[in-house]
């Protein structure tokens, strides 16, 4: 019993701990391009000679996740803006043309 309840705190603590991260540094680097804002070069020919790879390489391409930033939102960020914007959405006043309150 002792070890449910430790492992319990233990994720709260976790929990706030990340929803402090989410609420000072809202971004995170991006994951694929490793927070520079490009892929890395590919090569287009794997084998042959060290010439020939070096001359036919695909220079870098921006991020598309990250919209070549470097930075994205952090998954907990994302949450609470979901949830904030549809509390908003829903106690939003009847400013509608046709509604009558």
């Amino acid at each position: 019993m002792r070890i449910i309840a430790i492992s319990g705190g233990a994720a709260v603590l976790w929990a706030l701990i990340y929803a402090t991260k989410c609420v000072r540094n809202p971004l995170a680097a991006c994951r694929p391009c490793a927070g520079t804002g490009t892929r890395p070069e590919r090569q287009l020919l794997r084998r042959g000679p060290r010439i020939l790879r070096w001359i036919f390489k695909v220079p870098p391409r921006p991020c598309r996740r990250c919209d070549s930033t470097g930075r994205r939102i952090r998954l907990g960020r994302r949450a609470y803006d979901y949830v904030r914007n549809l509390q908003q959405a829903g106690t939003r006043s009847d400013d509608r043309p046709g509604v009558k309150s």
